[in-house]
């Protein structure tokens, strides 16, 4: 009796996965991401960095260049890019300040210690576990991103992807310069 009790169990519950099953809805294709463009306004950006520090872009405005750099800290290209930051704000931290955005799920103290270790301590370093700020700049998933941002809050550089040589030094160096043309 209890055999043919757990082989209608069994059998019921095949008939109503399968139907689960057929009847599911597939999920919603992934959207493209579109990332805003070169001349296009930046998204204002005011959040608290991972020491609770307040940080606001349009304090930015008219002052200083703003990059934001989209990143993980498992993403090799995108730590190789950190020199190239680290010397961009050694040289023009005066005009120029760094953002860093985590888009993994990181918590705090591993941000800190990553920031410290990589020597980054003149960068702002946010986190963006839930990707607003990513859907804000249409960049997905993709890592590592940078907007180069003029005082006047445009965009004037967008790089998908790591820097040539993974160097962002240059490239972001002679944008600067041209600005102050």
């Amino acid at each position: 009796m209890i055999r043919i009790v757990l082989l209608a169990v069994v059998f019921w519950a095949s008939v109503a996965c399968a139907q689960t099953v057929e009847e599911a809805v597939p999920p919603p294709a992934a959207e493209t991401p579109t990332p805003l463009e070169v001349g296009a306004e930046s998204p204002r950006l005011a959040v608290f960095d991972i020491y609770g520090e307040r940080f606001d872009s349009a304090e930015q405005l008219g002052k200083r260049f703003i990059i934001y750099n989209f990143f993980t800290t498992y993403c090799q290209p995108c730590i190789r890019e950190f020199a190239g930051f680290r010397e961009l704000a050694r040289r023009f931290g005066d005009r120029l300040v760094v953002v860093l955005i985590n888009t993994g799920q990181d918590e705090r103290g591993v941000l800190k210690l990553f920031q410290r270790d990589h020597h980054m301590d003149a960068a702002v370093m946010v986190r963006d576990r839930f990707g607003l700020i990513r859907k804000e700049f249409g960049i997905g998933d993709l890592v590592p991103v940078t907007f180069l941002v003029d005082p006047e809050g445009k965009i004037v550089c967008v790089q998908l992807g790591a820097f040539p040589d993974g160097n962002p030094l240059d490239v972001l160096k002679a944008l600067m310069e041209t600005g102050d043309e």
